[in-house]
């Protein structure tokens, strides 16, 4: 491609590759003549600017010489000294001149230019070149083999190589070796080639062709090879480049043929030494591969010849040719297209005849359109192979999967011969380590090793706390060991209620009752067994609401003086509680004297107005008590409330006989007779109950025999979560056990308490709820380091491993997040080379195309077929036991095989019952309202053909398997037996 040009008839010399910026000086060149046949000379500089979209050459100055010449050549000596900031310019005359001019001064305007001058020789001076080792020698070559050495630093006395040859001719082209300092080379245009030794003065090999007819009209050495040369011929007989090897001088070693007229000049580049640039007769520059001789790019030029072509050092890829056409063209050997060009030489010449319209209108010309032309515009082809100075001696890129390729060429005189390694790179190792950790713990399934092992090198409290509960999952009692480590461990707590019953039953509390009254003596308390009944339920309520100034001073008669002095609300509340208490304290404890009634009179509280009024006696009204034997029943029909409550008693009136009980404030009576009367009457009573009855505890009670815990949960103490979690832990229900965590979970999460935020976390583990801990987290860790991300998944894994095993079900569904979170780890894993691994992780129920393409592409990188990654294998899920899947799968065959839930008559006194530790899926999808959705499904057993038998999976309502193929109805509550369920 064409850079620049200059419009001169002239020969040319590129500036030092140390000099910038990079010009090129012209001299009118000898022994021919321009369009207006001036016999003027000169010196010009021009600057070579390639951010210029301009052809033309910005001229930095110039001066008027009474030679003509034939040979410019720009030295870097002086440069180093900054005595001559520029260089040297050494120009060789018709006259036999030698010339020194310091460019500097030329391009400053400067009169005094000539550093020195020499005619020595006897003709014209044809051939210079500057020594490349030493700068200050150049050598020269002129008529009746004259070769001089000049030396810049003392240039009145040169030296010769040695002897003249004979016989004597004309030397047209010199240069030095570019490898060996002492060894220059002459040719003349006889064809013959003399190697000389400035050592030795003397020469030391001739080179010539035998057929006579080489004309030399240029030489060049290899830059690299020290022994090889060309030569070029300017016959149009021979029109060849010879390569010689002086190893092997009898013959030339190459001969590149592609030239159809004699070649003018050759140029070899320093850069690469598989360029070679030839110019001939026949209007062509040819760039050649001599070591191959082929032709790897032809320059677009114009139909003159070119007789003088040159590289330019500072920048390889530019080269510039000065033809007979009187122009000196700069181009680049990297391709490009000349259309630029062209209309950048139309618009020169409509710029040429003005703007106005040379008939006078004035009208304005419109662009000069070029001739559009039925041939396709000649591109120009780039080279065949890149240059050197933009290949790669050495190279390295990071592949997939951590691979380091890199590349090096240990022969550099074969540039070809390349050697490529390919090693892993592992930049986080402790990552690695880890992973392969962790892999292995999924290999053996020892979770629980793992988990211990996290606690032992856990750095804070919270982590030890993390995988404390996460270890918690794979115990037997899960929800046992999530108490004891919220701070509730069950053998601690009945040692702590058996102190409190002994030092209790050391010192009895004393009953103060009045004087007509008297209480048969206590017998002695022990502690009740986990409640099997309501009954003793409600004993354990109205224990819990004993306060310790009641159980030390019981009195059923309080000071008139504290009744007055009482205020309405906090005072009847807690006498109502204290009645409360004696009143189950005497139904379970004692029983009362015979004919012993409490009158009305003395209640400490109000009287409740009762939904069914019933007419009630004064106290003057009611007839005096009949005796009844000791040891008896007192059936006796009465008008005070005892003799009301009697007689809805015999006539089956629950309901009024608790309303009676209510306003009598018999508690404990009324719930009583509320267990008997029925489920529907027992809630009543229980709400009427805890709506009129105000303590501390009185909601927790009420969530515990309500089973109402979202409100509990909605509206406690974040500071008090952990009671509150082991409140979920001990009475939730499998099936709303999950989303109770969350819920409180959510409350943590939304806290402005970072200590808070993280304690979420441990609800979501406790829930199961995989994609809740990965939010929760991503909130509170640095998801950037790789050692937080392993963090996570470790914990995400082991929590999705627990959750299978709990269910017995498969993998959930993944969200998201944490699609996004195990991508992440995925490329990771990749990245240091464990690909095997990495594609594990990937989940595979997901629709997103980026988890596709990665999947797909480790697959590939393994080895394995494309179609293959959309069914990769997963991970072995846990399987259950031997007899837990024989239990499963082949339920009882007779309903008549199950125990009844309750005690029989005459029977052992029934064990404590427990829900089943599962836990409820954290995102169900689709499921039965008649089926828990923790409960796993069997499998109809396939007996027969499907058109003969109806097989019905077995009903696990309730945690009880049955075979009946009728699927029992939904029970319109939970069972009596269920109330008070404690959790192992």
């Amino acid at each position: 491609m064409k850079l620049k040009e200059i419009s001169r008839t002239a020969i040319q010399s590129w500036s030092p590759a140390q000099h910038h910026p990079i010009y090129l000086a012209t001299g009118t060149s000898a022994q021919q003549l321009d369009a207006s046949f001036s016999t003027n000379a000169s010196l010009e500089f021009f600057e070579l600017d390639l951010s210029e979209p301009s052809l033309d050459m910005k001229s930095c100055g110039s001066f008027s010489s009474p030679h003509r010449y034939h040979k410019l050549v720009w030295g870097p000596f002086g440069m180093d000294d900054q005595g001559h900031p520029s260089g040297v310019l050494i120009a060789g005359g018709e006259s036999g001149n030698v010339i020194l001019y310091d460019p500097a001064k030329i391009m400053s305007g400067q009169s005094d230019v000539i550093i020195a001058e020499s005619d020595r020789h006897t003709g014209p001076v044809r051939a210079l070149d500057v020594n490349p080792f030493q700068t200050n020698l150049v050598a020269s070559g002129g008529n009746e083999s004259e070769i001089y050495i000049w030396d810049m630093n003392s240039f009145g006395s040169p030296m010769t190589p040695g002897p003249k040859t004979q016989p004597q001719e004309d030397i047209s082209c010199m240069s030095w070796n570019r490898q060996v300092q002492h060894i220059l080379a002459s040719a003349s245009p006889s064809g013959r080639a003399s190697v000389w030794d400035l050592r030795k003065n003397d020469l030391i090999i001739k080179v010539s062709d035998h057929s006579n007819r080489m004309h030399c009209s240029g030489l060049a050495w290899n830059p690299e090879v020290a022994t090889q040369l060309v030569l070029s011929s300017e016959d149009d007989r021979m029109p060849v480049i010879q390569m010689w090897d002086l190893r092997f001088a009898t013959s030339p070693l190459k001969i590149l043929e592609h030239h159809t007229r004699g070649i003018l000049a050759i140029a070899w580049s320093l850069a690469d030494p598989e360029l070679l640039l030839s110019c001939g007769k026949d209007s062509r520059i040819l760039c050649w591969n001599p070591n191959t001789a082929e032709v790897l790019y032809e320059l677009p030029t114009s139909s003159q010849w070119c007789f003088d072509i040159q590289w330019c050092p500072r920048n390889p890829a530019v080269l510039s040719a000065a033809g007979f056409d009187g122009h000196i063209d700069i181009y680049s050997i990297m391709g490009g297209s000349s259309q630029a060009q062209n209309q950048r030489r139309a618009d020169q010449i409509s710029n040429s005849f003005g703007n106005m319209d040379p008939f006078g209108t004035g009208q304005t010309l419109p662009p000069l359109q070029l001739p559009q032309t039925a041939a396709p515009p000649a591109t120009v082809n780039p080279l065949k192979k890149p240059p050197k100075w933009i290949r790669r001696p050495v190279g390295a890129s990071f592949a997939f999967g951590g691979k380091l390729v890199s590349l090096e060429n240990p022969k550099p005189q074969q540039p070809t011969s390349h050697l490529v390694h390919i090693s892993q790179v592992v930049t986080e190792t402790e990552f690695l380590k880890r992973s392969d950790q962790l892999q292995a713990t999924l290999d053996s399934g020892r979770f629980v090793d793992f988990c211990q092992e996290k606690i032992d090198t856990a750095e804070s409290e919270f982590d030890k706390t993390v995988w404390a509960f996460l270890k918690a999952n794979f115990e037997s009692d899960i929800r046992s060991k999530y108490l004891e480590l919220l701070g509730y461990s069950k053998e601690e707590l009945a040692l702590k209620i058996s102190e409190a019953l002994e030092k209790t039953s050391e010192d009895p509390p004393k009953l103060d009752v009045a004087p007509p009254t008297s209480l048969q003596p206590l017998p002695e308390l022990s502690l009740v067994p986990p409640a099997d009944t309501p009954e003793t339920a409600f004993d354990l309520i109205a224990a819990a609401n004993l306060q310790p100034a009641a159980m030390m001073d019981l009195n059923c008669t309080p000071d008139p003086e504290t009744e007055e002095s009482a205020e309405p609300d906090g005072a009847a509340n807690s006498e109502l509680d204290e009645n409360m208490d004696l009143c189950l304290t005497e139904e379970y404890v004692g029983e009362k004297q015979d004919g012993d009634v409490i009158p009305l009179n003395e209640e400490t509280t109000p009287p409740v107005e009762l939904e069914e009024t019933s007419p009630i006696q004064t106290p003057a009204e009611i007839p005096p008590p009949v005796p009844t034997p000791a040891g008896g029943v007192n059936l006796s029909i009465s008008q005070d409330v005892d003799g009301l409550i009697t007689q809805a008693l015999l006539t089956g009136d629950f309901e009024g006989a608790v309303e009676l009980c209510f306003h009598d404030n018999r508690m404990a009576d009324s719930i009583i007779l509320a267990i008997a009367g029925g489920a529907e009457l027992l809630e009543k009573t229980q709400k009427k109950y805890f709506t009129r009855t105000h303590s501390k505890i009185t909601k927790l009670i009420s969530a515990v025999v309500m089973k109402d815990w979202h409100d509990i949960l909605k509206t406690c103490d974040l500071q008090n979560w952990k009671e509150a979690l082991a409140a979920v832990m001990t009475y939730a229900q499998p099936e709303e056990f999950s989303s109770l965590c969350d819920l409180l979970g959510d409350r943590l999460e939304a806290s402005e308490d970072a200590l808070l935020r993280s304690q979420a976390c441990l609800c979501y583990i406790c829930a199961g709820n995989v994609e809740k801990l990965v939010s929760c987290w991503s909130g509170t860790q640095d998801g950037h380091c790789p050692l937080s991300l392993q963090d996570l998944v470790e914990k995400v894994v082991v929590l999705r491993h627990a959750v299978e095993l709990t269910q017995r079900s498969g993998p959930a569904a993944i969200g998201i997040l944490l699609v996004e979170k195990m991508s992440h780890y995925a490329s990771l894993l990749a990245s240091q080379g464990s690909l095997s691994t990495a594609i594990t992780y990937l989940p595979d129920n997901t629709n997103q195309v980026a988890v596709q393409q990665h999947r797909e592409r480790l697959s590939r990188a393994l080895g394995q077929q494309a179609t293959a990654a959309v069914t990769q294998t997963q991970r072995a899920s846990s399987q259950l036991p031997a007899h837990q899947a024989q239990q499963l799968y082949n339920p009882p065959q007779s309903a008549a095989a199950v125990p009844a839930p309750g005690p029989t008559p005459g029977s052992a006194p029934a064990q404590p019952q427990y829900y089943q530790t599962v836990r409820a899926a954290s995102t169900v999808t689709s499921w039965s309202n008649q089926t828990p959705t923790a409960l796993p499904i069997a499998p109809p057993l396939q007996v027969g053909s499907a058109s003969d038998q109806k097989v019905e999976p077995p009903n696990l309502m309730y945690g009880v398997p049955s075979s009946s193929s009728v699927a029992a109805p939904p029970l319109p509550s939970a069972p009596a037996y269920m109330y008070s369920h404690q959790y192992q």
